[in-house]
Protein backbone atom coordinates (compact mmCIF):
# COMPACT_ATOMS: atom_id res chain seq x y z
CA UNK A 1 0.00 0.00 0.00
CA UNK A 2 2.86 1.92 0.75
CA UNK A 3 4.29 1.64 -2.53
CA UNK A 4 1.32 2.42 -4.54
CA UNK A 5 1.06 5.54 -2.37
CA UNK A 6 4.17 7.09 -3.59
CA UNK A 7 3.52 5.91 -7.07
CA UNK A 8 0.03 7.94 -7.00
CA UNK A 9 1.20 11.00 -5.52
CA UNK A 10 3.89 10.58 -8.08
CA UNK A 11 2.19 10.55 -11.13
CA UNK A 12 -0.44 13.31 -9.66
CA UNK A 13 2.31 15.99 -8.99
CA UNK A 14 3.52 14.99 -12.70
CA UNK A 15 0.72 15.80 -13.96
CA UNK A 16 -0.13 19.37 -12.22
CA UNK A 17 3.01 20.05 -13.07
CA UNK A 18 2.68 19.64 -16.97
CA UNK A 19 -1.14 20.72 -16.61
CA UNK A 20 0.78 23.95 -15.12
CA UNK A 21 3.48 24.41 -18.42
CA UNK A 22 0.48 23.58 -21.33
CA UNK A 23 -0.15 26.99 -23.29
CA UNK A 24 -3.95 28.66 -22.44
CA UNK A 25 -6.46 28.07 -25.33
CA UNK A 26 -6.57 31.16 -27.61
CA UNK A 27 -10.31 31.25 -26.71
CA UNK A 28 -10.22 30.69 -22.98
CA UNK A 29 -8.98 31.89 -19.53
CA UNK A 30 -8.64 28.62 -17.46
CA UNK A 31 -12.14 27.52 -17.44
CA UNK A 32 -13.85 30.71 -18.54
CA UNK A 33 -13.85 30.58 -22.42
CA UNK A 34 -15.12 33.78 -24.46
CA UNK A 35 -18.19 33.81 -25.75
CA UNK A 36 -17.27 33.47 -29.92
CA UNK A 37 -21.07 32.66 -30.19
CA UNK A 38 -22.41 36.14 -28.72
CA UNK A 39 -19.29 37.97 -30.59
CA UNK A 40 -20.61 37.34 -33.92
CA UNK A 41 -24.23 37.26 -33.41
CA UNK A 42 -23.33 40.97 -32.33
CA UNK A 43 -21.15 41.16 -35.80
CA UNK A 44 -23.94 39.97 -37.44
CA UNK A 45 -27.49 41.32 -36.12
CA UNK A 46 -25.94 44.62 -35.50
CA UNK A 47 -23.47 45.70 -37.63
CA UNK A 48 -23.01 43.56 -41.36
CA UNK A 49 -27.01 43.28 -42.04
CA UNK A 50 -27.95 47.07 -41.03
CA UNK A 51 -24.77 48.38 -43.30
CA UNK A 52 -25.68 46.30 -45.69
CA UNK A 53 -29.39 47.77 -45.40
CA UNK A 54 -28.46 50.94 -45.27
CA UNK A 55 -26.72 50.40 -48.54
CA UNK A 56 -29.99 49.29 -50.38
CA UNK A 57 -31.86 52.44 -48.89
CA UNK A 58 -29.38 54.58 -50.36
CA UNK A 59 -29.21 52.68 -53.41
CA UNK A 60 -32.73 52.60 -53.69
CA UNK A 61 -32.99 56.40 -53.27
CA UNK A 62 -30.08 57.26 -55.36
CA UNK A 63 -31.81 54.92 -58.34
CA UNK A 64 -35.07 56.50 -58.10
CA UNK A 65 -33.34 60.41 -58.54
CA UNK A 66 -31.14 59.15 -61.42
CA UNK A 67 -34.74 57.90 -63.07
CA UNK A 68 -36.16 61.33 -62.66
CA UNK A 69 -32.95 63.08 -63.36
CA UNK A 70 -32.45 61.32 -66.65
CA UNK A 71 -36.04 61.54 -67.81
CA UNK A 72 -35.50 65.85 -67.60
CA UNK A 73 -32.23 66.72 -66.83
CA UNK A 74 -32.24 70.09 -64.86
CA UNK A 75 -29.01 71.85 -62.68
CA UNK A 76 -31.29 71.54 -59.59
CA UNK A 77 -32.13 67.96 -60.30
CA UNK A 78 -27.97 67.55 -60.60
CA UNK A 79 -27.52 68.93 -57.15
CA UNK A 80 -30.02 66.85 -55.97
CA UNK A 81 -28.84 63.96 -57.34
CA UNK A 82 -25.22 64.78 -56.39
CA UNK A 83 -26.31 64.72 -52.75
CA UNK A 84 -27.69 61.26 -52.75
CA UNK A 85 -24.89 59.87 -54.85
CA UNK A 86 -21.96 61.65 -52.27
CA UNK A 87 -24.22 60.07 -48.93
CA UNK A 88 -24.45 56.29 -50.87
CA UNK A 89 -20.60 55.99 -52.05
CA UNK A 90 -20.02 57.58 -48.13
CA UNK A 91 -22.44 54.55 -47.10
CA UNK A 92 -19.87 52.06 -49.42
CA UNK A 93 -17.00 53.06 -46.87
CA UNK A 94 -18.86 51.35 -43.91
CA UNK A 95 -20.13 48.32 -46.24
CA UNK A 96 -16.78 47.18 -48.25
CA UNK A 97 -15.18 46.09 -44.76
CA UNK A 98 -17.60 42.94 -45.35
CA UNK A 99 -16.30 42.08 -48.54
CA UNK A 100 -16.61 38.08 -47.62
CA UNK A 101 -18.99 35.47 -48.00
CA UNK A 102 -21.88 36.93 -50.28
CA UNK A 103 -19.96 39.91 -51.28
CA UNK A 104 -17.03 38.24 -52.09
CA UNK A 105 -19.16 35.73 -54.50
CA UNK A 106 -20.59 38.66 -56.37
CA UNK A 107 -16.84 40.61 -56.26
CA UNK A 108 -18.13 43.60 -55.00
CA UNK A 109 -15.36 45.62 -54.82
CA UNK A 110 -14.32 45.02 -58.22
CA UNK A 111 -18.00 45.95 -59.89
CA UNK A 112 -18.34 48.92 -57.13
CA UNK A 113 -15.25 50.26 -56.95
CA UNK A 114 -12.02 50.67 -59.10
CA UNK A 115 -10.82 53.63 -58.93
CA UNK A 116 -9.03 55.74 -60.72
CA UNK A 117 -11.87 55.44 -63.08
CA UNK A 118 -11.22 54.97 -66.89
CA UNK A 119 -13.13 57.92 -68.57
CA UNK A 120 -11.35 57.27 -72.28
CA UNK A 121 -13.29 53.65 -71.91
CA UNK A 122 -16.48 55.95 -70.51
CA UNK A 123 -16.67 57.97 -72.92
CA UNK A 124 -15.91 56.01 -75.66
CA UNK A 125 -19.13 53.45 -74.59
CA UNK A 126 -21.32 56.51 -74.59
CA UNK A 127 -20.21 57.33 -78.10
CA UNK A 128 -20.85 54.14 -79.33
CA UNK A 129 -23.82 53.61 -77.78
CA UNK A 130 -23.28 50.16 -76.79
CA UNK A 131 -21.32 48.26 -73.63
CA UNK A 132 -21.33 45.21 -71.93
CA UNK A 133 -20.36 46.22 -67.82
CA UNK A 134 -19.93 42.78 -66.53
CA UNK A 135 -16.70 42.26 -69.83
CA UNK A 136 -13.35 42.67 -68.54
CA UNK A 137 -12.60 45.73 -70.25
CA UNK A 138 -15.07 47.92 -68.37
CA UNK A 139 -13.94 47.06 -65.20
CA UNK A 140 -12.97 50.60 -64.19
CA UNK A 141 -15.67 51.90 -66.46
CA UNK A 142 -18.32 51.50 -63.85
CA UNK A 143 -19.03 51.09 -60.18
CA UNK A 144 -19.37 54.87 -57.96
CA UNK A 145 -16.01 56.09 -59.19
CA UNK A 146 -17.63 55.91 -62.68
CA UNK A 147 -20.85 57.39 -61.62
CA UNK A 148 -18.98 60.15 -60.41
CA UNK A 149 -17.27 61.02 -62.82
CA UNK A 150 -20.71 61.27 -64.83
CA UNK A 151 -22.24 63.85 -62.03
CA UNK A 152 -19.11 65.57 -61.41
CA UNK A 153 -16.94 65.86 -64.73
CA UNK A 154 -13.30 67.59 -64.54
CA UNK A 155 -13.45 71.47 -64.24
CA UNK A 156 -17.07 71.28 -65.86
CA UNK A 157 -19.55 74.18 -65.14
CA UNK A 158 -23.42 72.29 -63.82
CA UNK A 159 -25.03 74.07 -67.65
CA UNK A 160 -22.63 72.02 -69.16
CA UNK A 161 -22.81 68.74 -67.35
CA UNK A 162 -27.16 68.63 -67.64
CA UNK A 163 -26.29 69.55 -71.34
CA UNK A 164 -24.60 66.60 -71.99
CA UNK A 165 -27.53 64.19 -70.60
CA UNK A 166 -29.28 65.33 -73.77
CA UNK A 167 -27.64 62.53 -74.95
CA UNK A 168 -29.29 59.44 -74.42
CA UNK A 169 -27.15 56.97 -74.44
CA UNK A 170 -25.31 59.38 -71.54
CA UNK A 171 -28.56 58.74 -69.91
CA UNK A 172 -28.49 55.20 -70.03
CA UNK A 173 -25.38 54.48 -69.33
CA UNK A 174 -25.61 56.65 -65.84
CA UNK A 175 -28.93 54.31 -65.13
CA UNK A 176 -27.19 51.37 -66.10
CA UNK A 177 -24.03 52.09 -63.49
CA UNK A 178 -26.70 52.88 -60.53
CA UNK A 179 -29.34 50.17 -61.41
CA UNK A 180 -26.03 47.54 -61.59
CA UNK A 181 -24.89 48.77 -57.76
CA UNK A 182 -28.34 48.37 -56.36
CA UNK A 183 -28.65 45.07 -57.64
CA UNK A 184 -25.49 43.30 -56.38
CA UNK A 185 -26.20 45.11 -52.98
CA UNK A 186 -30.02 43.69 -53.00
CA UNK A 187 -28.43 40.16 -53.78
CA UNK A 188 -25.94 40.58 -50.97
CA UNK A 189 -28.63 41.70 -48.02
CA UNK A 190 -30.67 38.99 -49.34
CA UNK A 191 -27.83 36.30 -48.91
CA UNK A 192 -27.24 37.44 -45.33
CA UNK A 193 -30.85 37.23 -44.33
CA UNK A 194 -31.77 34.31 -45.71
CA UNK A 195 -29.03 31.82 -45.03
CA UNK A 196 -25.34 33.17 -44.67
CA UNK A 197 -26.10 34.89 -41.34
CA UNK A 198 -27.02 31.56 -39.92
CA UNK A 199 -23.92 30.16 -40.96
CA UNK A 200 -21.94 32.75 -40.03
CA UNK A 201 -23.16 33.09 -35.93
CA UNK A 202 -22.82 28.76 -35.69
CA UNK A 203 -18.49 28.76 -36.82
CA UNK A 204 -16.91 29.52 -33.59
CA UNK A 205 -13.41 28.42 -34.88
CA UNK A 206 -10.68 30.97 -35.88
CA UNK A 207 -9.00 28.83 -38.58
CA UNK A 208 -8.80 29.84 -42.51
CA UNK A 209 -12.78 30.76 -44.19
CA UNK A 210 -13.86 30.92 -40.76
CA UNK A 211 -15.84 33.94 -39.81
CA UNK A 212 -13.56 35.33 -37.02
CA UNK A 213 -10.64 34.96 -39.67
CA UNK A 214 -12.78 36.38 -42.06
CA UNK A 215 -12.87 39.18 -40.07
CA UNK A 216 -9.76 39.81 -38.56
CA UNK A 217 -8.30 39.86 -42.35
CA UNK A 218 -10.82 41.57 -43.81
CA UNK A 219 -10.57 44.79 -41.54
CA UNK A 220 -7.00 44.14 -41.98
CA UNK A 221 -7.14 44.44 -45.53
CA UNK A 222 -9.85 47.32 -45.49
CA UNK A 223 -6.46 49.37 -43.80
CA UNK A 224 -4.15 48.13 -45.99
CA UNK A 225 -6.34 49.54 -48.35
CA UNK A 226 -6.73 53.01 -47.02
CA UNK A 227 -3.02 52.94 -46.42
CA UNK A 228 -1.99 52.65 -49.65
CA UNK A 229 -4.68 53.30 -52.20
CA UNK A 230 -6.29 55.87 -50.53
CA UNK A 231 -3.25 57.66 -49.59
CA UNK A 232 0.03 56.51 -50.61
CA UNK A 233 -0.65 55.93 -54.04
CA UNK A 234 -2.19 59.17 -54.85
CA UNK A 235 0.50 60.88 -52.18
CA UNK A 236 3.33 59.61 -54.64
CA UNK A 237 5.14 57.00 -51.28
CA UNK A 238 4.57 54.70 -54.59
CA UNK A 239 5.79 56.39 -57.47
CA UNK A 240 9.29 58.80 -56.12
CA UNK A 241 7.90 60.62 -54.31
CA UNK A 242 5.73 62.06 -57.40
CA UNK A 243 2.18 62.87 -56.47
CA UNK A 244 -1.10 61.15 -58.48
CA UNK A 245 -3.97 63.58 -57.77
CA UNK A 246 -5.79 61.61 -60.06
CA UNK A 247 -5.49 58.42 -58.30
CA UNK A 248 -7.35 59.43 -55.37
CA UNK A 249 -10.98 58.06 -54.61
CA UNK A 250 -13.67 60.27 -55.11
CA UNK A 251 -11.42 63.22 -57.63
CA UNK A 252 -14.42 64.33 -59.09
CA UNK A 253 -16.17 64.30 -56.44
CA UNK A 254 -13.78 65.98 -54.00
CA UNK A 255 -14.81 63.51 -50.99
CA UNK A 256 -11.71 61.53 -50.85
CA UNK A 257 -10.61 62.36 -47.23
CA UNK A 258 -13.82 61.95 -45.76
CA UNK A 259 -14.27 58.28 -47.50
CA UNK A 260 -10.83 57.62 -45.65
CA UNK A 261 -12.15 58.30 -42.57
CA UNK A 262 -15.10 56.63 -42.92
CA UNK A 263 -13.10 53.85 -43.61
CA UNK A 264 -11.12 54.08 -40.40
CA UNK A 265 -14.63 54.45 -38.44
CA UNK A 266 -15.46 51.33 -40.28
CA UNK A 267 -12.32 49.15 -39.50
CA UNK A 268 -12.55 50.66 -35.13
CA UNK A 269 -16.23 49.50 -35.41
CA UNK A 270 -15.55 45.76 -36.45
CA UNK A 271 -12.63 45.71 -33.85
CA UNK A 272 -14.72 47.21 -31.27
CA UNK A 273 -17.97 45.41 -32.18
CA UNK A 274 -19.54 49.02 -32.07
CA UNK A 275 -21.64 48.89 -28.66
CA UNK A 276 -21.71 45.12 -27.91
CA UNK A 277 -19.33 42.69 -28.08
CA UNK A 278 -15.87 43.21 -30.22
CA UNK A 279 -12.12 41.84 -30.70
CA UNK A 280 -11.23 44.72 -28.25
CA UNK A 281 -13.47 42.39 -25.33
CA UNK A 282 -11.56 39.06 -26.82
CA UNK A 283 -8.14 40.65 -26.38
CA UNK A 284 -8.94 41.80 -22.64
CA UNK A 285 -10.45 38.46 -21.60
CA UNK A 286 -7.14 36.65 -23.07
CA UNK A 287 -5.12 39.59 -20.82
CA UNK A 288 -3.52 39.90 -23.72
CA UNK A 289 -0.62 42.81 -23.86
CA UNK A 290 2.03 44.53 -25.57
CA UNK A 291 5.26 45.09 -23.03
CA UNK A 292 4.02 46.92 -20.15
CA UNK A 293 0.52 47.81 -22.01
CA UNK A 294 -2.49 46.05 -22.80
CA UNK A 295 -3.28 45.55 -26.49
CA UNK A 296 -6.04 47.03 -26.21
CA UNK A 297 -5.18 50.48 -24.77
CA UNK A 298 -2.46 50.27 -27.83
CA UNK A 299 -4.44 49.78 -30.35
CA UNK A 300 -7.54 52.61 -29.48
CA UNK A 301 -4.55 55.29 -28.90
CA UNK A 302 -3.22 54.40 -32.55
CA UNK A 303 -6.75 54.48 -33.83
CA UNK A 304 -7.11 58.27 -31.73
CA UNK A 305 -4.04 59.15 -33.91
CA UNK A 306 -4.74 57.67 -36.91
CA UNK A 307 -8.09 60.17 -36.96
CA UNK A 308 -6.16 62.95 -35.29
CA UNK A 309 -4.04 63.02 -38.68
CA UNK A 310 -6.63 62.72 -41.53
CA UNK A 311 -8.58 65.35 -39.54
CA UNK A 312 -5.40 67.15 -40.23
CA UNK A 313 -6.11 68.07 -43.69
CA UNK A 314 -9.06 68.90 -45.80
CA UNK A 315 -10.91 67.67 -48.61
CA UNK A 316 -10.38 67.63 -51.34
CA UNK A 317 -7.21 65.45 -51.27
CA UNK A 318 -6.34 66.09 -54.71
CA UNK A 319 -5.60 70.01 -54.10
CA UNK A 320 -3.19 68.67 -50.82
CA UNK A 321 -0.93 66.24 -52.18
CA UNK A 322 1.79 68.67 -52.74
CA UNK A 323 1.00 71.39 -50.54
CA UNK A 324 0.28 69.24 -47.33
CA UNK A 325 2.55 66.25 -47.99
CA UNK A 326 4.38 66.09 -45.33
CA UNK A 327 0.45 65.81 -43.22
CA UNK A 328 -0.30 63.28 -45.47
CA UNK A 329 2.94 61.11 -45.02
CA UNK A 330 2.79 61.76 -41.21
CA UNK A 331 -1.12 60.27 -41.11
CA UNK A 332 0.47 57.43 -43.84
CA UNK A 333 2.76 56.74 -40.96
CA UNK A 334 0.55 56.34 -38.24
CA UNK A 335 -1.51 53.91 -39.77
CA UNK A 336 1.33 51.89 -40.68
CA UNK A 337 2.10 51.69 -36.94
CA UNK A 338 -2.05 50.76 -36.28
CA UNK A 339 -1.87 47.83 -38.75
CA UNK A 340 1.16 46.34 -36.68
CA UNK A 341 -0.94 45.64 -34.10
CA UNK A 342 -3.93 44.33 -35.90
CA UNK A 343 -2.44 42.40 -38.26
CA UNK A 344 0.30 41.07 -36.29
CA UNK A 345 -0.18 41.20 -32.68
CA UNK A 346 -4.15 40.92 -33.14
CA UNK A 347 -3.91 37.79 -35.47
CA UNK A 348 -1.68 36.24 -32.53
CA UNK A 349 -3.41 36.40 -29.86
CA UNK A 350 -6.64 34.93 -31.13
CA UNK A 351 -5.34 32.13 -33.74
CA UNK A 352 -5.91 33.64 -36.80
CA UNK A 353 -3.93 33.16 -40.10
CA UNK A 354 -3.33 36.18 -42.60
CA UNK A 355 -4.33 35.43 -45.75
CA UNK A 356 -4.28 38.06 -48.26
CA UNK A 357 -0.64 39.97 -49.53
CA UNK A 358 -1.23 43.70 -49.48
CA UNK A 359 2.11 44.10 -52.00
CA UNK A 360 3.76 46.93 -50.84
CA UNK A 361 5.94 44.72 -48.20
CA UNK A 362 4.93 47.14 -44.87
Amino acid sequence: MQVNFKIVLFLSLTSFLFACKKEKPTDTTEDNPFDKSALLANMADALVTPTYSAMVQNCDSLLIQVNSFTTAPTESGLITLRGLFDRTYLQYQSTSIYGFGPAEDLNVRTNCNVFPTDTLKINTNIAQGSWKLDAATNTAAKGFPAIEFLLYGYKRSNSALVADFSNTNRCAYLVELVNAIQQIFVQVRATWNNSYRTAFVSQLGTDIGSPIGYLVNQLNYELDYLKNAKIANPVGLRSDGIPHPDNCEGFYGGKSLSYARATLDAVEQVYSGGKGLGFDDYLDHLGVTNGSDKLTYLIASQIAKCREKLKAVPDPLSTHVVSDKVLLEAAYKELVKLLVYLKTDLPSALGVVITYQDGDGD
